[in-house]
């Protein structure tokens, strides 16, 4: 790992994701909505193959109850801009199926997910 993406910087995230990692060394049994906050944690530190590794630990039913299927679905989105080219076919299918979706931060984000594969795609 390189060390210099491992320092964070930013002194209020740093605390909360040492909190978040001492939290999660307690807990015996994570469940997906602890693997898509800690993936989402590794993405905010462009530690992508690990937050891979993390998302990859959440079958893809878990979630479903809608509580945070939206979440999920748009981490599977965003990563699949790593790892899904060049056709990004499920960041483009999971895209479309929210860009309409009534809650407008969702739908905006979803909205430039699908601005970067029109931009990709020239």
């Amino acid at each position: 790992m390189n060390q210099n993406k491992s320092k964070i910087l930013n002194v209020e995230f740093k605390q909360i994701y040492a909190d978040y990692l001492a939290y999660l060394a307690h807990v015996p049994h994570p469940t997906g909505k602890h693997y898509l906050l800690l993936c989402y944690y590794l993405l905010l530190q462009e530690r992508i193959e690990e937050a891979l590794i993390m998302f990859s630990r959440i079958s893809k039913t878990a979630l479903d109850d809608g509580e945070a299927a939206i979440q999920r679905d748009y981490l599977s989105a965003y990563l699949d801009i790593y790892t899904g080219g060049p056709n990004f076919k499920l960041a483009r299918e999971i895209s479309e199926k929210y860009l309409e979706y009534p809650i407008i931060s969702w739908r905006n984000l979803f909205v430039n997910l699908s601005n970067q594969l029109a931009e990709y795609d020239g």
